[in-house]
């Protein structure tokens, strides 16, 4: 009889969730141009074992109460059902988990919860087409609905009476919600994590910031690197030099820092970036390092005192003093860097690049996959200049996490840093990122290669960029002679 009544007392407690979920959704799973799914705890008891490949409901069997899901692409009822869902949230006094706005999206998580259960998630996505209502009731724990997204084989079962792909459908809805679950748990650490990151100091009170990326694998090439740049230095400025690692040896550490030794106005530094390395994506492709990921970490305070940077790639060779190159004037831009020159070739192609699978011209990759405005301008991102103080003013550390998981793209955080800067960037002149691609172009005897890139010719580049996975310490490349110039003066005199 206890036992009974506790079943009662649990039921009507879930009853005004219940009756605030027919509410919503009655008034719009019948609607033209509304996609609706609902599924009780009932359907749910007859198959506990249902399964697609994201989402395992077995997991939750026991604890959901139903499903509800909404999605939309029609103007109008977005803009009515936007109302609704705000009045219910507001009305229901439910709390607000999480509220972000990316590029091309929104999105909100509404719970209501009873000490560390979480008997009611609301999720709203508002994408550039579509608007997304995906609701749980149950009794869950975070953990709980974290563990359900799991991979597994689609079932086969057919226990419903709603068609199986339906149904294979609404799970697929349910663990994309899921999915941009699970990346609050990613920003809330991004968040602790910079309460105990501390501002870096500046070496010198006026200097020509510069900050490098690398791990064990790129060491030597960027000693090299480094070299060259300090060599075309000017004597009379200060370069204070930042170079974000997680795994770059010790003995290698010194031969860098040898660098700069008794050598006036020059500051080397080693930032430790291994506790901030979880947090994104190991590698796009071959090409990249995983390290590559970190100059995303100037938006954060911990860079605050640095109003002002050049970054660079570390496949790189200097020619030039890069204090030409810093005192460039950004006016309202917040980043100068060279256009993506290279990918001329690949306009004029049928090749498709891929976003989350989706195939596309280069160019419609630019405009459609990434949604950017000003296409044209679209950067290599191995040359920056960053107005980090201006740039900091729409730039959060969780948007640059949303951009960089939420999608695979074909080229790395390069994309995600010209998503940020769409229209707010200063082109360069290419002979301060001549790279190897293009040069090869230009020296292939291909009259059309030629022809195509015949503008990018430069006699005397600035930096030279060893593009692509042919580099000059491994294998034979294009300029391959300046490399080993001062490669070669560096071994000499260390």
């Amino acid at each position: 009889m206890k036992t009974n009544r506790l079943f009662l007392a649990g039921v009507l407690l879930l009853l005004p969730l219940l009756c605030q979920a027919q509410g919503l959704f009655a008034k719009y799973s019948d609607m033209n141009n509304v996609s609706s799914v609902y599924i009780s705890k009932a359907m749910i008891e007859m198959n506990p074992e249902l399964y697609t490949k994201d989402v395992n409901v077995g997991k939750l069997a026991k604890q959901l109460e139903l499903v509800q899901i909404l999605s939309t692409m029609d103007n109008g009822i977005k803009r009515e059902m936007r109302r609704d869902i705000e009045s219910v949230v507001r009305a229901q006094k439910y709390e607000l988990l999480m509220k972000q706005k990316g590029i091309v999206s929104r999105m909100a998580f509404y719970v209501k919860r009873k000490g560390e259960t979480v008997q009611d998630l609301i999720m709203v996505v508002d994408g550039a087409a579509t608007l997304k209502y995906v609701r749980l009731v149950g009794d869950m724990t975070i953990k709980d609905i974290q563990n359900i997204m799991k991979s597994q084989k689609t079932s086969d079962n057919t226990y419903f009476s709603i068609p199986t792909h339906e149904i294979n459908n609404a799970f697929k809805e349910i663990s994309i919600a899921l999915g941009e679950l699970k990346k609050i748990e990613g920003i809330t650490e991004l968040k602790d994590l910079k309460k105990e990151m501390k501002k870096l100091q500046k070496a010198f009170e006026t200097s020509v910031n510069i900050c490098f990326v690398s791990d064990e694998k790129y060491a030597k090439p960027l000693c090299t690197s480094l070299y060259s740049l300090l060599y075309n230095r000017d004597k009379t400025r200060n370069y204070d030099i930042l170079i974000l690692q997680d795994d770059i040896p010790g003995e290698a550490q010194e031969q860098i820092h040898a660098l700069g030794k008794d050598e006036p106005g020059v500051s080397i530094r080693f930032i430790n970036m291994r506790e901030r390395k979880k947090f994104f994506p190991e590698t796009a492709n071959a090409y990249y390092t995983a390290a590559i990921n970190y100059r995303l970490y100037l938006f954060d305070e911990m860079f605050t005192n640095y109003e002002k940077m050049l970054y660079f790639d570390c496949d790189m060779i200097f020619l030039e003093d890069v204090s030409k190159l810093y005192d460039t004037h950004l006016g309202e831009k917040e980043v100068a860097a060279v256009r993506a020159e290279d990918l001329r070739v690949l306009s004029q192609t049928r090749r498709a690049i891929f976003l989350d699978g989706m195939p596309y011209n280069v160019d419609n990759y630019r405009s459609d996959g990434l949604k950017m405005q000003y296409a044209e301008d679209y950067f290599n991102s191995g040359v920056l200049l960053l107005n980090l103080q201006k740039a900091r003013q729409h730039i959060t550390m969780s948007q640059v996490y949303e951009l960089l998981t939420g999608h695979k793209y074909m080229f790395s955080d390069q994309d995600v840093l010209n998503m940020l800067f769409d229209g707010k960037v200063l082109p360069l002149d290419f002979s301060w990122n001549y790279t190897t691609f293009v040069a090869g172009h230009l020296q292939s005897g291909n009259i059309h290669s030629q022809t195509l890139y015949a503008d990018l010719q430069r006699d005397k580049p600035a930096i030279i960029h060893y593009v692509g996975k042919r580099k000059p310490w491994s294998t034979g490349e294009i300029l391959r002679e300046q490399y080993e110039k001062y490669y070669n003066i560096m071994e000499n005199k260390i």
